[in-house]
């Protein structure tokens, strides 16, 4: 659990700034890195080659913007990379699939914040499976990571950003993304912090 003593260092304003803003870099960095990659070893590749070694790449930049910060609030948070990593190694193909489908019911943004919402589904579990051992309803981050995640497309199909490229609106996604997740971390951190000043009373 978060100790009275690392909760007082980081205010919640100062927590929910420095998250979004790695979030949004991971993301932005992440996604491009994979693409760049993802192509680039599999110029001809199948989609699901493609969806898989671009998924992993982005998750492993993702998940060590974010664990810059987590590691200095709680403790045994190693396995962060690795679990958004792999989570998003599964979840990138599978949220292409629900896509796909949902794409011949839906519109263009709501099939795809419903693949958003899938891939991060996928990683928050495995997030999820780290954070249960620190927060007693940490359940709740797999909703954020979903709700976040489908955001950021949502943001991302609104503002157009057209000329200014992928990057800046993977930079948007990011900050949609990190937003919700960065409100849920709190939401986590003062429950926390709350359950050990109750250990005392």
């Amino acid at each position: 659990m978060l100790t009275s003593e690392q909760t007082t260092t980081w205010p919640q304003w100062s927590l929910l700034l420095i998250w979004i803003t790695l979030s949004a870099s991971g993301v932005g960095i992440g996604i491009l890195a994979a693409s760049i990659l993802a192509f680039g070893v599999f110029p001809n590749g199948s989609f699901i080659a493609v969806s898989i070694v671009g998924g992993f790449v982005a998750g492993l930049i993702i998940g060590l913007a974010q664990w810059f910060l987590l590691r200095q609030l709680i403790n045994e948070v190693g396995w962060w990379i690795l679990a958004t990593s792999v989570g998003s190694a599964i979840g990138s193909p599978l949220g292409a699939i629900t896509q796909a489908i949902a794409g011949n019911f839906l519109t263009g943004m709501l099939s795809a914040s419903l693949g958003s919402a899938m891939i991060g589904i996928i990683f928050g579990f495995l997030q999820w499976l780290i954070l249960r051992k620190k927060f007693a309803r940490a359940s709740i981050w797999i909703v954020a990571t979903a709700i976040g995640n489908a955001a950021g497309s949502v943001a991302t199909k609104t503002l157009n950003l057209g000329p200014l490229g992928n990057f800046a609106g993977e930079i948007v996604h990011g900050l949609a993304f990190g937003l919700v997740t960065g409100l849920a971390l709190i939401w986590l951190s003062q429950k926390s912090q709350r359950e050990v000043l109750q250990e005392y009373v």
